[in-house]
């Protein structure tokens, strides 16, 4: 392995998977550069993972149980916060990774000095799933958030997620709350607006099962809409306007009534669910009220009146 000059953790929170986890560090554990750290953050009832972590010995793990939190992000946050190395990413607990995915990572963080590298989601032929991913490298903007990220193809300086105090913690799975995605798009555009630069690449990437939209795949119309308004949710907290949360509301529209037009109407109601989840999304941002947790997480000035238009619409 090469001998790393930046240390290197992961961050895994986990809840009600085991054979995953072996798969996920069975690729961990073959890097070409190794890690300093597995911090594993176990929010199980039970104690199933200790055979997962004993066969893998080589591994530096530590075993976090913390049954308390709720959802990946309070988890990933504790996670980081204990972690001791430079950089940290955080591995979905059913996702798995190219034996070069950190090499390769490194390289780009060390060559280009970004506070964040991101990368795409892919099959194990290459091929990108579970979004739209840019085909060529760039610095990451405002624009292109949205096309440069996801959660566990995210490397960042450890430092950085002091500075802008890490994930929001309503946003994402298990949260307990309507915005179901988007945190890593939260998080970068923080980072941005605190002057951070981050790179994307498409050379980097991980792998992970393919979301698939069809009639037997229990509650994907409700788990679109959730992760749909959670998208919408980041566009108005972040000051995005009328006309690109339109954009964006439209796509989905769209495609539902092509889908209509060619007689898929699971694709079509599909399609509509996200399209109006990403529109409650941002009207959640106008009818959001200053509690304490917003004190925490402030909306942009100006995000209410923005929103309004919209949700009047």
């Amino acid at each position: 392995m090469t001998p790393p000059t930046i240390s290197v953790a992961a961050v895994v929170a986990t809840k009600g998977r085991v054979d995953e986890l072996r798969i996920l560090f069975a690729s961990l554990a073959a890097q070409t550069r190794q890690l300093a750290e597995v911090v594993v953050v176990d929010q199980n009832e039970h104690e199933d993972l200790k055979a997962v972590l004993d066969d893998f010995p080589d591994l530096p793990v530590r075993w976090l149980r913390r049954r308390d939190l709720q959802g990946a992000n309070a988890s990933r946050n504790w996670g980081w916060a204990q972690a001791s190395s430079d950089l940290v990413f955080f591995p979905d607990d059913d996702c798995w990774y190219p034996s070069d995915f950190v090499e390769k990572a490194c390289a780009l963080q060390e060559s280009t000095g970004a506070d964040i590298v991101s990368g795409r989601a892919a099959d194990i032929s290459g091929r990108s799933i579970n979004g739209r991913f840019l085909e060529a490298p760039a610095w990451v903007t405002r624009k292109t958030a949205w096309m440069t990220q996801i959660e566990w193809v995210f490397l960042i300086r450890k430092g950085m997620l002091q500075a802008i105090g890490g994930f929001d913690e309503r946003i994402g799975p298990g949260a307990g709350t309507p915005w179901g995605s988007c945190e890593v798009q939260d998080l970068s555009l923080r980072a941005m607006a605190a002057g951070f630069r981050q790179i994307y690449h498409p050379e980097i990437y991980g792998h992970h099962e393919e979301f698939v939209v069809a009639p037997d795949v229990p509650d994907v119309i409700a788990k679109g809409a959730h992760y749909a308004r959670g998208f919408g949710f980041v566009l108005g907290k972040h000051g995005f306007s009328t006309w690109t949360a339109a954009k964006w509301i439209a796509r989905p529209a769209m495609r539902a009534i092509f889908e209509l037009a060619r007689f898929k109407v699971f694709n079509a109601r599909y399609s509509f669910a996200v399209a109006m989840g990403r529109r409650s999304g941002f009207c959640d941002v106008l009818s959001s009220r200053r509690s304490a947790e917003d004190e925490q997480w402030p909306l942009p000035h100006g995000a209410g009146k923005q929103a309004a238009v919209i949700c009047l619409a």
